[in-house]
C-alpha cells in the first residue's frame, strides 16, 4: 500500500527486488497528490512475481513529466494480524462463570474473574462487564471479540483490569470496546490489541504500566476525560485515528507512537515525558488548547510528519520538536506553534543528523 507525500502526482515505474530483478506494472500507475489537512490515504498495488526470496524492496518512481527518478524503500508494518491469531490449544470452552442473557448478550458472574485461556466472542455478540468487577488476565488468558464489549464502571464502583506477563489481554478484530470508569493499572503486558475496530475510554484511570496500553491498526480510538500517570506508553497507533479530549497525562517514557496515523487533542495536558509523541511515516498531531510542561521533547517527527498546536500552552520543557527526515522516505516533516508561546522551551527545534 502507498500513501502520497508529494504535492504532485507520482508515477510508479517499477519494483526492484534485492537490487537484481525489476518488475514493471502492467499499466501506467499514478499515485495522486497528497490530500491536505486530512489523515493519510492509501492506494494498494499488487505485483506478480516468481522470486522465491523477496527482500530489499525498492520502488522506482518519478513526478509526472519529470526526467528524474527516485527510489523509495518498501518497509513492513507491524504484523497485527499475527497478534490476533490464537492457537487452538490456547482457546477455552465457555467458562462456567460466563453467563448468557440471550443468544447474543453475555456477562461474567462474580466480582472477581480470572482468565487463563482465551474466550472467543463472535460477530454480533455483546459482552458486558459490570460495576465493581475485576477482570484479571493471567498468562495465556484473554478475550477475543468480533462483536461488542462494554465495561460499565462507576465512580463508586469502577471496573478494574489487570494484565500479567504472557496474557493475551483483549483482542478486537473488527469489533468495538466502550469502557467507562475503568482502572487499567499495574500491567506487565499490553492490554488491548485492535484491528479495524473502535475503542472509547471515558473517565478511565491508566497508571503504572510497564508495557503500552494498546496496539492498534486501522482503528479509531477516543480517550475522553482520562487520567494517565507513570506509563511506559499509551500505545502505538498504525494507520489509525486518535482523539483525546480532557486527557491529563503525567510521567512516562513515550506517551504516543503514531505510524501513518492522525491524532487530535483538545483541552488536554502532557507533562513529565521523555517524548510526548513520536510521529512517523506521514503522521500528524493537531493539538488544540493543550498544555505541555517538563517534557524532554514534545514531538519527534520523521517521514513527512507534522505537529500543529493552536492556542496551546508550553509552560516548560527542553525541546519542542526533534526532526529526523533521514528515513529514506521523500517529503519533509514540519511543525507550527500557532498562538502557542515557546519562550519557556530551552530549544524550539533540534535537527537529527
Amino acid at each position: 500500500s502507498l500513501a502520497p507525500v508529494s504535492d504532485f502526482p507520482i508515477e510508479i515505474v517499477s519494483l526492484e527486488i534485492d537490487g537484481k530483478k525489476k518488475i514493471k506494472p502492467d499499466s501506467v500507475c499514478v499515485v495522486p497528490p497528497k490530500a491536505r489537512n486530512t489523515y493519510p490515504h492509501y492506494f494498494y498495488m499488487t505485483f506478480q512475481h516468481n522470486v522465491e526470496k523477496v527482500e530489499n524492496l525498492k520502488l522506482k518512481a518519478r513526478i509526472i513529466g519529470s526526467s528524474r527518478y527516485f527510489e523509495v524503500e518498501v518497509m513492513d508494518y507491524p504484523a497485527f494480524q499475527e497478534l490476533l491469531e490464537i492457537k487452538d490449544e490456547e482457546r477455552s470452552e465457555s467458562p462456567t462463570f460466563l453467563k448468557w442473557e440471550n443468544d447474543t448478550t453475555a456477562y461474567f458472574e462474580g466480582s472477581s474473574v480470572e482468565l487463563s485461556k482465551v474466550v472467543d466472542f463472535k460477530d454480533g455478540s455483546y459482552l458486558k462487564i459490570m460495576p465493581g468487577q475485576q477482570i484479571t488476565f493471567l498468562s495465556g488468558g484473554g478475550i477475543r471479540s468480533s462483536g461488542r464489549i462494554g465495561m460499565y464502571g462507576s465512580e463508586e464502583n469502577p471496573v478494574r483490569i489487570a494484565v500479567f506477563g504472557g496474557a493475551f489481554g483483549i483482542r478486537l478484530d473488527e469489533a468495538s470496546l466502550f469502557a467507562s470508569h475503568v482502572v487499567f493499572s499495574g500491567f506487565s503486558n499490553t492490554c488491548i490489541t485492535s484491528y479495524k475496530s473502535q475503542v472509547q475510554l471515558s473517565s478511565c484511570t491508566i497508571s503504572d504500566l510497564d508495557e503500552p496500553l494498546m496496539f492498534t491498526s486501522e482503528s479509531e480510538v477516543r480517550l475522553v476525560n482520562c487520567a494517565i500517570a507513570d506509563v511506559y506508553s499509551i500505545g502505538t497507533f498504525t494507520r489509525s485515528k486518535l482523539f483525546m479530549d480532557g486527557v491529563v497525562a503525567a510521567k512516562g517514557d513515550h506517551c504516543l507512537n503514531l505510524i501513518s496515523s492522525a491524532a487530535y487533542s483538545r483541552s488536554s495536558s502532557f507533562s513529565g515525558f521523555s517524548t510526548v509523541a513520536d510521529l512517523e511515516r506521514i503522521s500528524f498531531w493537531k493539538a488544540y488548547k493543550t498544555d505541555f510542561s517538563k517534557n524532554d521533547v514534545i514531538s519527534r517527527l520523521s517521514g513527512a510528519s507534522s505537529l500543529n498546536t493552536y492556542g496551546s500552552e508550553i509552560r516548560s520543557g527542553k525541546v519542542g520538536v526533534e526532526v529526523d527526515d533521514n528515513t529514506g522516505l521523500p517529503g519533509e516533516s514540519f511543525y507550527s506553534f500557532y498562538r502557542t508561546p515557546t519562550d519557556h522551551l530551552q530549544e524550539i527545534e533540534k535537527i537529527k543528523s
